[in-house]
């Protein structure tokens, strides 16, 4: 019932994501981290025992006369992708290039709220109010305090709505403490009073709760966001390594981080500003992308054991064009799940969704294009050199090698 493949892509790629962002993560990042321990182990129910069971009762009661997929491609497709590797190199980490250019001319700006140190209050509002955050976070920029974010919040299983507003940090302290969000709370008291619970209060007392994050914290935020990263690239490394060859290891590593960095270069070019959900974002796409190119990998591991004589190229042809229907199902599924998030949340989770666009489309293009190839190119187009015995067994639920394509 336990399918190795499935649990040796999903454990080492999300799970060490997952694990990262519940050690090193803070606040809403750690308990994002959390949720996804959580969910990967109900998913690896679902998918080994629940579904299996289902499948299982379905063909022994005649419900279903067979297990069948939808193929985007025939089995016979043949795409010399190793043909237009160099080009694609040679583009994608042009683009990374531009990307590090532009977040090196953008300096502070390309860095958010928590990187930058921040300060936030809640205030009440009346029960019922119509509350536009667009016009609030268009009045605040008025003021010159464009980097301004506005939610409003609802406590779980009723009770007062609350505004939370989170601006830039004040730099000037000869204007007092939290001067910037005091500065806004009275904007909205002159400009929109309607939507105050009590507008006819100061504006110390319409502040329910004051927060700020200074220098040293936004610091150590950053800090742990690199190292984070930092040790996801190192463990997906050394895991691919050890489960399959170095080689292996090294094109994994390097696509992961092609797709990081793309993704950062992408995110810069639209104008984002990197912050602590940025960083889950990123993290989440490590281990995605990493799932994509062990599957490729795994195909190739399997060819290799089944013909070791075939030439090192057609193999890796032969595994990519195996397993492409897979990789477009599965990226379109999940690249469908990104825009509604994109498209109908907000906030971080708006966030969220744009990033893991980005994400999905460049972890798709280097399990081809970039983690395929730097395999290829590692051991210079032959296995001259390779023990045998470092290609692991074949497991026997796996298909057997086409050995006439």
């Amino acid at each position: 019932m336990f399918h190795p493949m499935i649990a040796g892509v999903t454990l080492p790629g999300m799970g060490l994501v997952a694990l990262i962002l519940a050690f090193m993560g803070t606040g809403p990042v750690r308990g994002f981290g959390i949720t996804l321990i959580i969910g990967i182990f109900t998913t690896l129910f679902t998918t080994l025992v629940t579904c299996r069971g289902l499948q299982e009762l379905a063909l022994s009661r005649g419900i279903m006369s067979r297990i069948f997929g939808l193929p985007v491609f025939k089995p016979t497709l043949d795409i010399p992708f190793l043909k237009f590797a160099r080009v694609a190199f040679i583009i994608s980490w042009a683009i990374v290039a531009l990307g590090i250019s532009e977040l090196a001319y953008k300096g502070k700006e390309a860095f958010g709220k928590d990187f930058r140190g921040d300060e936030s209050s809640l205030v009440a509002i009346a029960p019922g109010a119509k509350v536009d955050t667009g016009k609030i976070a268009a009045l605040a920029a008025s003021i010159g305090l464009a980097d301004t974010t506005v939610t409003v919040q609802t406590p779980v299983g009723g009770g007062e709505p609350t505004l939370r507003i989170e601006t830039e940090l004040t730099k000037d302290k000869s204007k007092g403490e939290f001067a910037n969000v005091a500065a806004i709370v009275g904007a909205i008291k002159a400009k929109t009073p309607e939507i105050l619970k009590d507008r006819t209060a100061s504006v110390e007392k319409l502040m329910l709760s004051r927060e700020a994050i200074g220098g040293s914290v936004s610091g150590e935020l950053r800090s742990n966001a690199i190292w984070s990263v930092i040790l996801a690239l190192i463990g997906i490394g050394i895991y691919v390594s050890l489960r399959f060859e170095t080689g292996f290891g090294v094109a994994a590593m390097v696509a992961t981080l092609h797709d990081v960095l793309m993704t950062v270069a992408l995110f810069v070019f639209f104008g984002g500003q990197f912050n602590a959900a940025l960083i889950a974002a990123i993290l989440l796409i490590i281990g995605y992308s990493v799932n994509d190119t062990i599957v490729v990998f795994d195909r190739i591991r399997e060819e290799l054991q089944n013909n070791p004589g075939r030439d090192l190229r057609d193999v890796i042809h032969f595994a990519i064009n195996r397993t492409l229907s897979r990789t477009i199902l599965t990226s379109a599924t999940v690249f469908l799940c990104a825009v509604a998030l994109w498209a109908f949340g907000a906030g971080d989770v708006r966030l969220y969704g744009e990033v893991f666009i980005y994400g999905v489309l460049t972890g798709t293009f280097s399990s081809i294009f970039i983690a395929s190839p730097i395999f290829y190119w590692w051991h210079k187009g032959d296995r001259k050199g390779v023990d045998a015995a470092e290609l692991p067994r074949t497991y026997s639920w796996e298909a057997g090698s086409d050995k006439d394509a």
